[in-house]
């Protein structure tokens, strides 16, 4: 399954804006994609980082379509953001998932 990892640097004391920046623009787009399964949003607030992991079934954009799809949305966060956001892809080896409930005994 591939992936991409886009990781992004907040201004000075403007993750949290930063943050729903990326939640109510990003992700909802990233929704309207027909190959789009998931994406996990990570945050570092003493580096001001931001990285989303975005998981596609089977197939996924291209680098450059990636490229163009989040510069483009990264270009209306205003001063939120500096500096340019970087994009790799990888692919999902496996998912690990959360462990099933155990049985009271």
């Amino acid at each position: 399954m591939p992936a991409y990892v886009v990781d992004v640097s907040a201004q000075p004391g403007k993750l949290k804006e930063a943050v729903k920046h990326y939640r109510r623009t990003i992700v909802p787009a990233l929704r309207k994609h027909k190959l789009y399964r998931d994406a996990i949003l990570l945050v570092d607030p003493d580096r001001n980082r931001i990285r989303c992991v975005t998981l596609f079934d089977k197939a996924c954009p291209s680098a450059s379509e990636a490229r163009a799809f989040f510069r483009a949305r990264m270009a209306r966060s205003g001063d939120l953001i500096s500096g340019r956001p970087s994009l790799r892809k990888f692919a999902l080896e496996s998912e690990l998932g959360a462990e099933p409930p155990r049985s009271k005994a």
